[in-house]
This record gives structure tokens, sequence and C-alpha cells, in this order.
């Protein structure tokens, strides 16, 4: 234990200016180092209960958008460590999102770029001064403050795989290639866009490493091995969300890589060769953008001098490639080669996902970390021989130490407010008045927000938040487009003779208007995104005879009632529709999870029609029984009732025909009950089928994991024993 304690000791002595950096950073955001609120922009408030029901993923959400299927699973791994933190001490996500994400931040991406940087210059002051540009520049100081923090996390995960692919090429030791591998994988899983960045970085060093030739000690053979080995080790790790989207059709085609380009000409090289994001000093308001400062013209000045002076290694060749890809790439369609973004857009797989071009940053960002890194190096160097360097060294480390933390200075003093300033607890009254509200109602309903939902009400399986905007735009958009009323954006869909009707079916029991943000609340009201007056929609939805305002003791939280609303699953004898009202009847069911509903159904008879008010999606199957066995529902095809009896009615929602006939002939009696009449009672499963490949893919991935870190110590101790 004493030897383990020296050892501790000295690492840090050896490291002392890494831990400088660690502290510079809590300064830096000394507010997060607590368990305050701090709700904007993506970054939004999550209950304990949403925690306990996602601790067991879904491929499917019921929220947002009358339901749809989640093509970004691989994000639920962050919400998966965030629900064990809050199931285990019974905390919101106040708490549990500064241990799985505020805090790393804080902490590791200094210790990540340190390291790293460490390893290339075998200098500790050019370390930390290349640290610095990691972790002061605008790009990541501005995406944390919209909630981007997984962008920035994955790129910590990032430095450490680049630490030890290197390391690996170094020292042909197959314990830096496992944990290439398991870095890899955690970087993708939290953002899986960064690994496909940090993937071409990697091919991009393996090249120079052998096109230089420098202290070549792994030769080609291997290399090509080892990026094989990361290669099918990846896709193993992946295959929990690679299946059920191979499965659903959803891995090419899909919500992230189906959108189009944004921010087109938002910004010019001049930015990007200064590394200084658009939004940054106009921050919070990302709806305008500014221009590089004089001040942040420095770095790439800095940059050119170290690119002339320093001596020409793979090292030095390697950061230069990675300054001068990102600059072409993030500069999006600016000049010059105005169209090679939207060619690689349009044409090279994968690349749609970057719907704009800031994630480049990252690639001058590490650039500029290592040039200026091996610029101090060199200035100490010949600090030794040269006098005057000798004497104004010093002025210079003040001069860039300077530039690069002034950056932070707006976050300390918190003039940039965004997520860098603790929110108002908006829970505290209104929207704890309304949870209690709806957490006292058995039923099973959505809740519809206009214009848009806020970021603090309870999101739950038994009562889904739908956005107004989102829905329109996603599920609505055809229907409002066709009829739409001039002047009304988006709330003209609830204006029309069929409004009632598409509310009914869709299970929408409440229409809730939020309330108005606080006066010095760090974020912004809805009606900024509409210029409209929050009165407007008020005004709109008390005319509206089909809705009742109700008053459940808030002050400003507007709630109206559909008293005519139909359940989530019911009967009707004839296909639903939105244009005439249509009888149903209810049943008793009970959700298991967002992909699993069971049922019965008594005195079935001839043709009856099964309604389910979720989007429609073709993997909504339906199984006769009690009883679901994932894996069987991959490995036989007549598992589930056939295709043949799944439709989408004219609102887009999920209905089955039913026939007692056709379960008489051809389900054994023991799995319904026939009555004195004929008629049959039959208990079913409703289940999503993407679902079924979920758990396969899990089971694979979970393996692969495991067979990989046995690997792992099993390399470490036979290092140990050489």
């Amino acid at each position: 234990m004493y030897i383990f304690y020296k050892k501790i000791i000295k690492y840090l002595e050896e490291n002392i200016l890494m831990i400088l950096l660690v502290v510079l950073s809590v300064i830096t955001y000394f507010r997060w180092l607590s368990f305050d609120y701090f709700v904007y922009a993506d970054n939004v408030f999550q209950h304990n209960v949403f925690f306990i029901e996602n601790f067991l993923p879904s491929v499917w959400r019921s929220d947002h958008s009358i339901g749809h299927l989640d093509v970004a699973i691989w994000k639920k791994t962050l919400t998966w460590f965030q629900s064990l933190i809050s199931i285990i001490f019974c905390v919101d996500s106040n708490v549990t999102e500064k241990i799985v994400l505020f805090i790393p931040v804080i902490t590791l991406l200094p210790v990540s770029s340190y390291l790293l940087l460490k390893r290339l210059t075998k200098s500790s002051i050019a370390s930390f001064f290349g640290s610095l540009v990691m972790m002061f520049n605008t790009y990541f100081l501005s995406i944390n403050s919209q909630g981007h923090l997984p962008l920035t996390l994955s790129c910590v995960f990032a430095n450490f795989s680049l630490l030890t692919y290197i390391e690996m090429l170094k020292t042909k030791k197959n314990v830096y290639l496992v944990s290439t591998t398991i870095l890899l994988f955690i970087t993708g899983l939290i953002d899986f866009r960064f690994f496909y960045i940090e993937f071409g970085i990697i091919l991009l060093y393996t090249l120079l490493f052998f096109v230089l030739k420098e202290k070549e000690t792994m030769n080609l053979k291997d290399c090509i091995k080892s990026i094989i080995f990361l290669l099918i080790f990846l896709v193993l790790l992946n295959s929990f969300w690679l299946l059920p989207q191979l499965q659903s059709s959803t891995l090419i085609h899909n919500e992230i890589l189906g959108r189009n380009l944004i921010f087109q000409n938002h910004w010019g090289i001049k930015e990007v060769f200064a590394v200084y994001h658009a939004f940054f000093g106009t921050l919070p308001d990302w709806r305008s953008i500014s221009s590089a400062t004089a001040v942040s013209m420095f770095v790439p000045i800095v940059v050119t001098i170290s690119l002339l002076l320093c001596k020409k290694n793979l090292n030095l060749i390697f950061f230069a490639a990675l300054s001068i890809i990102g600059i072409f790439f993030a500069k999006q369609s600016s000049a010059p080669f105005e169209d090679t973004y939207t060619w690689f857009f349009n044409n090279f797989p994968g690349f749609s996902a970057f719907r704009e071009a800031t994630k480049f940053y990252y690639l001058i960002i590490l650039g500029y970390s290592g040039l200026i890194a091996y610029l101090i190096k060199l200035v100490i160097k010949h600090s030794k021989k040269n006098y005057y360097i000798n004497k104004y060294k010093f002025v210079f480390f003040g001069i860039l130490f300077f530039v690069l933390f002034s950056n932070s200075f707006g976050v300390i003093s918190g003039k940039l407010e965004s997520l860098y300033i603790k929110s108002n607890n908006e829970m505290l009254g209104d929207y704890k008045i309304l949870e209690d509200f709806l957490n006292k109602n058995a039923e099973n309903y959505k809740v519809l927000y206009v214009p848009k939902n806020s970021k603090w009400i309870v999101q739950t399986m038994k009562h889904p938040k739908i956005d107004m905007t989102v829905t329109v735009e996603k599920t609505w958009k055809k229907l409002e487009r066709e009829n739409r009323v001039f002047g009304y954006p988006y709330i003209s869909i609830l204006m029309n003779h069929f409004s009632e009707e598409l509310l009914n079916v869709n299970s929408i029991k409440y229409v809730v208007i939020p309330k108005k943000l606080n006066e010095g609340s760090n974020s912004k009201d809805f009606s900024e995104y509409f210029n409209k007056d929050r009165n407007f929609y008020i005004d709109i939805l008390d005319n509206l005879n089909y809705l009742k305002k109700i008053d459940i003791n808030t002050e400003e939280v507007v709630i109206y009632e559909n008293s005519r609303v139909k359940p989530r699953l019911y009967l009707t004898d004839e296909v639903e529709s939105i244009y005439n009202e249509v009888l149903h009847k209810d049943i008793y069911f009970k959700i298991f999870a967002p992909h699993k509903y069971h049922f019965k159904i008594n005195n079935l008879n001839d043709t009856t029609f099964l309604n389910f008010s979720d989007q429609f999606d073709s993997n909504w199957k339906l199984k006769i029984g009690t009883q679901h066995n994932w894996l069987s529902g991959i490995l036989f095809t007549n598992y589930y009732m056939l295709d043949e009896f799944h439709f989408f009615n004219n609102a887009s929602l999920n209905f089955f025909k039913l026939d007692s006939d056709y379960i008489k002939e051809n389900y054994s009696k023991s799995f319904y009950k026939e009555n004195l009449d004929g008629t049959i009672d039959v208990e079913l499963i409703l289940y999503h089928k993407s679902q079924n490949y979920f758990y396969l893919g899990l089971y694979i991935s979970f393996c692969t994991f495991v067979v990989l870190i046995l690997y792992f110590f099993y390399l470490t101790r036979i290092y140990d024993k050489k």
C-alpha cells in the first residue's frame, strides 16, 4: 500500500501541470460543481420517474411526435447510466447529469489532451499550452452552452483512443489495440459522429506512419490486421443498435441521415482559420452570428510560425494535415471550393450525418493544439542557447496563455449566460401541480403542448408529452399544409373541421400552454420562436368548442380538456377516420414498455378493428397469447399474426383487422376461450419487432465487451510478467 501511495505521489509530481489544467477547468466551470438546476436548449430536466422507465431501453418512443423508432439508440447509454444513479439514490437529472456529463467534461478534457500531447512531444510545458487550445476554444465553449456536452465528452474519449492507438503502433503491444477498440466504442456510444471522425483520424495517422517511416516498429501487414481487428470488434460491440436498424431498414435511410444542410454560408474561411465559432460572440442567442475577433487571429499566426520553424516529423505533419483537412470541411460552403461540402454530404457514405460543419472544428482544434505544443517545445529548446529567446520567452508564454484562456472569461463571469448560469427552479409551483394532476389519473393518454413543450415537464410512458411544432413537422405536416389557416403557424392544425377527431384518435386528452418564463431565466420563452404573444394561443384555444378550460390551481399554466378522447388501444366496427365520428369500444390494456402492450378482448365476433394511437410502423406486430419470447420472434416467421391484417388510417395511425373465425381456424383452443354464443375471449400482445433485434444485439455487444475486457487483463498480466 505504501509503495502504491508513493507511485501516485510521484506521478502527480511529474504531471503537476496536468493538475493545474484541471484546476483551471474547475475555476471556469465552478457553477457546474453543484446540484443546481441547469436547464437550457438541449439540456432538459428529467424526473426520477423518467429514469426508472428508461432503465430498460426501448427502440420505440411514444413521445415527441406521436411515436417513432429511435434511430439513435446508441445515445441511450448515457441515459442508462443516469437511470442507474437516479434509481439507486432516488434523485433527478440535476444530480445525475453532473456525475455522468458535467464533471467528466470538466476533469477529463484537460487530462486526455495533456496525456496525448505529452506522449507525442515529451514536454510537460508544451503539453500544457497545447491543452489550453483543446480546453478553451470557442467551439467547445459554444456547444457546451447549448447543452451539447455529450459532443465534448465524446471528443475526450476520442483523444484517449488516439493516444492508445499511437502507443500500439510504437510498441506493437496488443493491449493497446484492445484499449483503442474499447475507447473508440465508448466514443461512439456518446456520439457516433465523433467516432466517424476519430476513425478517419486513426486512418490518417496510420497512412502517415508508413509513408514517412519514422522509427517504424510495426509493419504494414500487422497494421492492416489491427485495423481489421478494430472494425470487426467495433461492429460486434455496436450490434445492439446496428441490428434493430438493419431489421427496420433505417440504418442508411433515417431521420439523422435524412436531414437537410443548415448554416449555409454562415461563416467564412477567416472564422474557421481562427477556430472562432460563429455563434460564440452572440451567446446565448444562436439566431445571429459574429465574425472572428482580432484577438482570435493570434492563434493561427502562432500555428503558422510553428509550421515554418519546427522540424518536420511524423507528429508535426500529422497535426498540420489535421488542421488543413479540418479547415477544408469546417468552412462548409464558404469559398474556396464552395460546392465540395455539399458533394460529400450527398455522396459520401455517412457524411450526411453532419448537416452542419462545426463538428470538424475538432480536427482543427486537435491539429492546432499539437502545432502550438511543438512551437513551445522549440522555444524551450532554443532558450537554453539564445539569450534573447530566453529573456522574452515568458512574455510570449504569458501572452499566449492570456489569449487562449481569455475565451473562458465570459463563462467565469456568467456573461455568456445560457447553460453557464443556474436556472430558476421552474418545477416549483405550476409544473409540480401539473405533474401531480396528471399522475393522479389512472388513464393512459397523451398531453399536447402548444406551441412547444417545457423543458421542465414530466415525461412518462403513461402520459407522453407531445410537442405541437415537432408533431406538425414530422407527423401532421401534409395534413397541416393542405388545411393551413394563413397567419396561424402550426396551431391551424387545431382550427379545422377534423381537429377534434384528430385529437381523439391520437389519444390527446389535455392541451397545455406552458407558463411564460420568469424574468432573468436563461432560456427562451416559446413565443420567441413564432413571433406570437402567449395570449395569441390562449385566445385561440378559448374559442375551440371541443376543448374545455379547466382549473387545476395553477397560476400561469393553462390547461384544456378534450372530454371525448379515445384511449391508446380501442376497438371499432369500422375503419377509424378523422373526418367522421366512429363509435369505439374500450378494452383493458397494460403498458409494459413503449414497445410492448398487453390487452384482452372479450366476446370477439366477426370482423373487428383494433386501433393503436401511435404513428404507423410496419414492425408493430400482434401476438396471440400471454407470453412473448424475443428469440422466438426472430427465429419463427409465423410467431406473429400476418402483416396482411395490419393497416394505417387517414391519421397515419395503426389499426389491425381481427377476425374470430381466422383465430379459430389457425390457433388451438389453448390460445383463446370460446363462449357459448360462438364468440371468443382472447389475450394479445402488441409488440414492436425491432426490440427483438435490440435484445439480440445487446447480447452480442455484452459478450464481445466481456471478451475484450478479459483479453485486456490477460495481456496486462503477460506484460507484467515480462
